[in-house]
């Protein structure tokens, strides 16, 4: 006998929503069966009941037949048509593992599904509901999807039902969207995945197990992200094949609101009242702009929050992904936004800010082929726990007060830019190799600590600005080894420029690798080089002696370099 498993991730949060567009993404039932397995052969059956319309519904039949093709139909008591998705026949024994999909616009109430087909009865069948899809584009377009394997194979692998030498059979998606993953697993006769060594399949939530009498079972997973590489291992049973199939979730038309009315149910508003303890809540949406921003907020002075959606691939005229305009309170967080346009003559961003107060962006995925985040004239952004990637600039703002970047991964030809600002706090953040690290000018009072700062031409750049402290930082430089950092005369390269700074404290960092670690202008002065390893460098510190008797250096070590001080 032979065995199958569908896979799906955990469920999303829930939200204390007052009129709520987009149900909760997941698991919305599952059937139960309504005849006797052992004893009615030529079909079988289950009753489905659902609590949330426009539901996808799925079915997974298996049947012991070599040939697929042998269901002649699938009837439904209250009208559904389910329309065939896949079948796939294993090539290492009588197993074919079919499934179908309809949408259920209204819910069910004991909804009577019935297979016929000539291949039971040692076949079997299983549907479920999903809640929160996108009715409009059922299932995750990516090219990887639907994927198939037989087992045994150099595609699989091999797993055994022997708790000693357990294996691993196993395949791969990669998403675009967020998804809700559904895999299938053909089982020779024996245990469910991971029944020999007691470690089910990593990341899923089991649906069904023993059920059906090692005919099949389902799991369950939802990502969290698009744009996610999903694998299922299945160990410790003969599994023959695996199948994984991803549905999307809901998709919305790009959102815009301008003022606080506009925080509705049609606006894509999901929950909440507007308040700092009960923030309007938007959630869970696919959008994909074509002519306009994916999502615009703008002049709003409630609370608000932005979570787990998907901006793919803005091709509006100003480009953007998501903008923030004059608000008040905003936050984005475990979201997507990919734009795939931009122009040098016009500057674009996944993420845009301007004119705003108190805006969090945490973790998020925000690439763009312009700018990752820009920022203007605003106050109180924190922005921590990202991937920020932009062709021109990672991050850039201007004219702003009081900002936090920490733990952010960065990237772009200038990964971050900064200026005529006052406070912020930029912490273990790690910068990718580019022509450009961290520029800020223009600016008093900032802390720069624990940061990767990446291998650039030009690492840090402080200009015309007071009060900053560079503390514990690692400066890798732009140079493989010392021998290719040429002469500092010439420099390609800076771990760290201070021009036209005063009361600047670097102390504690590694500055190592570049044509010239340190260099100061004749403006700069008043500042202190304080216990920093400045090694393997063409020039440790460049400057000229008049600007060296107005800064001060102490308990510096000076290593490997081909000159500790250059005279300019």
């Amino acid at each position: 006998m032979l065995c199958l498993t569908a896979l799906f991730s955990s469920p999303r949060i829930t939200h204390n929503a007052q009129a709520a567009t987009a149900p909760t993404f997941g698991l919305d039932g599952k059937g139960i069966d309504a005849s006797d397995w052992g004893s009615h052969q030529g079909y079988r059956s289950q009753l489905l009941t659902t609590t949330q319309p426009n539901d996808v519904i799925i079915l997974i039949v298996e049947s012991h037949l070599a040939s697929p093709g042998q269901i002649t139909a699938v009837e439904d008591s209250s009208g559904l048509t389910f329309t065939q998705r896949s079948i796939y026949p294993s090539d290492t024994g009588s197993a074919s593992l079919y499934e179908y999909y309809a949408v259920a616009n209204t819910p069910l109430e004991s909804d009577n599904i019935t297979v016929v087909c000539d291949c039971l009865p040692f076949g079997g069948m299983l549907v479920f509901a999903v809640s929160g899809a996108n009715i409009l584009g059922i299932f995750d377009a990516n090219p990887s999807i639907p994927a198939a394997v037989t087992c045994p194979s150099n595609g699989c692998g091999t797993c055994e039902d022997d708790p000693a030498n357990p294996g691993t059979c196993s395949t791969s998606i990669q998403t675009s969207t967020i998804d809700f993953v559904v895999a299938t697993v053909a089982i020779n006769d024996a245990g469910d995945c991971g029944s020999a060594n007691s470690q089910p399949p990593e990341g899923f939530t089991n649906l069904a197990t023993h059920t059906f009498s090692s005919i099949f079972e389902v799991d369950y997973m939802v990502t969290n992200s698009p744009q996610t590489t999903v694998v299922f291992n299945c160990n410790g049973t003969d599994a023959m094949a695996i199948t994984l199939d991803a549905i999307s979730a809901s998709a919305h038309a790009p959102i815009s609101i301008s003022g606080d009315s506009d925080f509705t149910a049609a606006n894509g508003v999901t929950g909440g009242s507007g308040k700092f303890d009960d923030p309007y809540v938007i959630d869970g949406w696919t959008i994909t702009p074509v002519s306009t921003p994916g999502i615009v907020i703008e002049n709003t002075g409630a609370y608000f929050t932005i979570r787990e959606v998907s901006v793919q691939g803005s091709q509006s005229t100003n480009g953007n992904g998501v903008v923030f305009a004059g608000n008040a309170h905003a936050d984005l967080e475990k979201s997507q936004v990919q734009v795939d346009y931009g122009t040098s003559g016009s500057p674009t961003a996944a993420v845009w800010i301007s004119l705003s107060s108190d805006v969090v962006l945490s973790g998020n995925n925000l690439n763009s082929l312009n700018n990752g985040v820009m920022i203007s004239s605003s106050d109180s952004i924190t922005i921590v726990d990202n991937l920020i990637i932009g062709n021109t600039n990672g991050l850039k703002a201007d004219s702003f007060s009081n900002l936090t970047v920490a733990g952010n991964t960065v990237a772009g030809e200038q990964a971050m830019e900064f200026s005529d600002f006052s406070g912020a706090e930029l912490s273990a953040n790690q910068l990718a190799q580019s022509s450009g690290g961290l520029q800020i000018s223009g600016c008093d009072t900032v802390n720069i600590e624990s940061n990767s700062m990446g291998r650039h031409a030009d690492s840090l750049y402080i200009g015309n600005c007071n009060n900053v402290t560079v503390s514990q930082n690692d400066f890798p430089g732009q140079c493989p080894n010392l021998w290719s950092c040429g002469d500092w005369n010439s420099p390609s390269g800076h771990d760290i420029m201070l021009v036209g700074a005063d009361n600047v404290v670097v102390q504690n960092n590694s500055i190592t690798f570049a044509s010239v670690g340190l260099l100061l202008t004749p403006d700069s002065t008043g500042n202190q080089f304080i216990g920093n390893n400045i090694a393997s460098n063409s020039c440790g510190v460049s400057a000229s002696q008049a600007t060296l008797d107005q800064n001060t250096f102490a308990n510096n070590i000076f290593q490997n370099n081909t000159q500790d001080y250059c005279y300019s």
